[in-house]
This record gives structure tokens, C-alpha cells and sequence, in this order.
């Protein structure tokens, strides 16, 4: 029975290529196609699914199984698992008839690879997700690409925020205008899953902070905190870009439009009130102490002269007790010469 289980899982694996195969194998089929194709089969067949059918007999029993309801047990139980040899035993669910096994086959293709890809996560930054970049001994999940391609030109929509997900998580930038696509759609689930991905996949853009960076950012942020525990507005345009530097970190357009002493007295402005109007929502902060400061991601806008790094969303957090947390949020912040400023507190 096992025997005949693997044989006919892998018999279906092929079925899958060949379909596939005929659809991407007319004359306007792109070069990119061919080598995704060629990168998922040799992932496909790297990947020990042997193994699985040992350590769990009682999932390949109900692999095989007439009973929609012993697929969908089975497919739980390797979505728990999280283990990627077990793909090539979900991939041939896919292709169900049975709408239900086709989903859950998607989710637990998702959870496998979205608990994979996790295991890179950047904990320095636990209010969103940033993947660490792969290591040598790092697993590629990226061949998959060639399958999340093939589900999405099924405009199958109950599987698309499933492959959305796992776009952002596994790291494919260029899926962008396929995830554009999908904020438009109809569903909340799919529409919310591709604006995430872009989120996760903006994250991966821009180089990590260099260390010094890091340094001057973590000091910035302490200072705003203390600011802000002592009520002390007064010294806030310490930590603001001064109007000295203006003229050299704000694009040449943009300043003189804005007239440099203007656009100073304007975010010197903006920023003392937002700062006081947080601040009048606490009363007396003086026990409570800095837990975290998080820079936010790199990045450019053309808000800036060219060069010039900028740190979007940073967070720094005060805590009572470890019971009470306050996060502050600092919108824009620039590094110049060793030293992070604030432009813009949110």
C-alpha cells in the first residue's frame, strides 16, 4: 500500500508538471519561465518525502484515501509539522477536485513555508516582520516561485491569499505586479495578504544599518524618550534636523519652494505640538523606564537630497512596572555625519 502510495503521489507530481507544461509551453512562453520550471523540479526532487511517508504512516494512509475528510486530517497534520519534505505529498492535493482539499492542501503548503521562512525572522524588530537574509545552510524556498506563478494564472481565488503570504515571506520581489493586482480584489483576505506582502517585501529593500548607524538611531531615540518622560518640549529641537543642515539634506527643489527658514520654523512647529499633545494624554512618566528603541527600516523619498538615508517608523517604548507600555513613534528620522536627527514625529 505504501509503495503504491508513493508511486501514485509522484505519478501525480508529474501530472502537475505536464499540465503545467502545456500551459507555459506555447511560443509566447517567457525565458524566465522555462528557468523557474527548471529551478521547481530540481527543489521538487531535492526534497526527501520518503522520509515523511515513514515518520507518519497514518498521514500517507490517509493521503491515499477516497474520504475528503482523512485528506484534509492528513494535510493538518503536515501543516503542523512545518517540515518542507513533506511538499511534494501536498502538492498533488492541489488538484483535487474537492474544493475543500485543494484549500486546505494551499494552507498547509503556507504554513510550511511561512513557519520556514520565519525561522529568519529579525526579532530587533518585534512590531513587524523582517526576514534575516539566507545563510549558506539557509533552505531555498524560492523555486516555489514557478508554482505560485501557475496558481495565480488559475485565478483560482480561494488560493490566492495563500500564495500571496508566502510571496512576501519566501522573499520574490518580483511578484509586484501580481500582488498589486491583488490588493484590488474583491476579498478582504486576499486584498489585506498582498499589501502585506508588499510591506515584507519593501522591508527587504534597503541595506541593514551599519553598525555605528544603529549606535546613533538607539541614541536619538533614548534622548526623545527622555524628553518626553520629563515633559521637556524646550529641548526637542536639539534632536530635530537644524537649519543649518537643511539646505544640504532636503532636495534643492523642495527647499527652495519651501524657503529653508520657513520649512524649519514648520517642522520645528508641527513637531513641538504633536510632541505636546501626546504628552498631555500622561501624567507623571518619571517611573517609568526605556524598555526598547526601535530604528525603523531604511529608506529614500524624494522628499530628500540624493544620498541621504532616512529611517522610516522607528518605535521607542516606556514601561510602568512591566505592566503599563507606552510606544512613541517617530515617522522620519535622518543619519548625517555619524549622528540621527528627527524630522517628523507622528
Amino acid at each position: 500500500m505504501r509503495v503504491e502510495l508513493m508511486r501514485g503521489l509522484w505519478m501525480l507530481v508529474i501530472v502537475i508538471a505536464s499540465t503545467a507544461a502545456a500551459v507555459y509551453g506555447q511560443d509566447s512562453q517567457r525565458t524566465s519561465d522555462k528557468q523557474l520550471r527548471s529551478a521547481y523540479d530540481k527543489f521538487i526532487e531535492s526534497l526527501d518525502a520518503k522520509r515523511i511517508v515513514r515518520e507518519y504512516p497514518k498521514v500517507a494512509q490517509q493521503l491515499d484515501s477516497s474520504d475528503p475528510k482523512q485528506v484534509v486530517m492528513a494535510l493538518g497534520t503536515l501543516a503542523a509539522a512545518q517540515d518542507p519534505d513533506a511538499i511534494p505529498l501536498i502538492l498533488p492535493m492541489l488538484e483535487s477536485k474537492d474544493q475543500t482539499v485543494r484549500v486546505w492542501a494551499m494552507v498547509a503548503l503556507e504554513k510550511i513555508v511561512s513557519g520556514h521562512e520565519l525561522r529568519r525572522r529579525d526579532f530587533n524588530h518585534p512590531s513587524r516582520i523582517v526576514i534575516k537574509p539566507r545563510q549558506p545552510n539557509d533552505r531555498d524556498l524560492r523555486p516555489l516561485a514557478w508554482l505560485f506563478r501557475k496558481v495565480l494564472s488559475s485565478n483560482d481565488e480561494s488560493l490566492e491569499s495563500y500564495v500571496a503570504t508566502m510571496i512576501g515571506y519566501v522573499g520574490l520581489p518580483e511578484f509586484e505586479p501580481e500582488l498589486k493586482k491583488l490588493v484590488k480584489s474583491r476579498h478582504p483576505a486576499t486584498s489585506n495578504a498582498a499589501k502585506y506582502a508588499l510591506e515584507v517585501l519593501e522591508l527587504g529593500k534597503f541595506a541593514p544599518l551599519a553598525s555605528e548607524e544603529l549606535a546613533a538611531a538607539q541614541r536619538t531615540g533614548r534622548a526623545f524618550a527622555d524628553l518626553f518622560r520629563e515633559n521637556n518640549e524646550d529641548d526637542l529641537a536639539l534632536l530635530l534636523v537644524s537649519q543649518d543642515a537643511l539646505a544640504e539634506i532636503i532636495d534643492a527643489g523642495v527647499f527652495e519652494r519651501a524657503g529653508g527658514e520657513a520649512l524649519y520654523g514648520k517642522m520645528t512647529a508641527a513637531n513641538t505640538k504633536r510632541f505636546r499633545e501626546y504628552r498631555t494624554m500622561f501624567n507623571d512618566l518619571s517611573r517609568a523606564t526605556i524598555v526598547r528603541v526601535e530604528p525603523g527600516r531604511l529608506g529614500v523619498s524624494e522628499f530628500y537630497a540624493p544620498g541621504v538615508r532616512m529611517l522610516k517608523n522607528s518605535y521607542v517604548t516606556l514601561a510602568y512596572a512591566n505592566r503599563v507600555s507606552i510606544k512613541l513613534k517617530i515617522e522620519e528620522m535622518v543619519l548625517v555625519d555619524g549622528k540621527c536627527y528627527i524630522v517628523e514625529i507622528d
